[in-house]
């Protein structure tokens, strides 16, 4: 359980540790989905974040909220660790990305590898930074 040490899955991943994938899959809004042609796959991902600044594999995002900003930064770096494990699912406070795949309380979680949860929901968080790639000019 990550906590709060996160808010979005774009202040975790990607990481060096657990790069974004060629192929990206993703529900995307009706919106987004009738204004282009092609889902964008995991470099132009790479190429957005590059384009910020920032490295391929590097988080999209800093965290925005915290007492300890140093802090808050070096326990991303230690969970993304974790993150990248098989046998880990990490889960941190308020991922809407969980929403529709995951069993929430009072159901248990114990069954998650089996059921794919974090391969459904390990990159889902993408989605959000579509628009960006899509809508270009």
């Amino acid at each position: 359980m990550g906590g709060d040490l996160c808010h979005h899955g774009g202040e975790l991943r990607p990481s060096p540790y657990l790069p974004i994938p060629a192929q990206v899959h993703m529900h995307l809004p009706d919106f987004i989905r009738s204004r282009i042609g092609v889902c964008p796959g995991g470099t132009d991902f790479q190429d957005l974040n590059v384009k910020r600044g920032r490295k391929p594999n590097e988080p999209f995002f800093d965290p925005a909220i915290a007492s300890d900003m140093v802090q808050a930064i070096q326990t991303i770096k230690e969970a993304q660790l974790a993150d990248v494990q098989n046998h880990v699912f990490f889960v941190f406070a308020h991922d809407i990305a969980l929403l529709g795949t995951v069993d929430f309380f009072p159901h248990s979680a114990n069954q998650w590898k089996e059921k794919g949860w974090k391969e459904k929901t390990l990159w889902k968080f993408l989605a959000d930074l579509t628009s960006a790639i899509t809508f270009k000019e």
